[in-house]
């Protein structure tokens, strides 16, 4: 997520935009842990609002 926005800005003079990463980094690592780790069952609203709560 920070590559791709990295790109952005530098290869299509995009600007930087923080919410926009951070949104991006919650939703590829919710993706990812509820895809590769067995029994995951939070919601991706838990997790975006508390991901240290879902993985505790």
């Amino acid at each position: 997520s920070l590559w791709l926005h990295r790109n952005v800005i530098i290869f299509q003079q995009g600007v930087m935009d923080c919410k926009e990463v951070l949104d991006s980094i919650k939703l590829r690592s919710w993706k990812w842990i509820t895809s590769s780790v067995p029994g995951c069952s939070f919601s991706y609203i838990s997790w975006y609002y508390n991901p240290g709560l879902c993985i505790s």
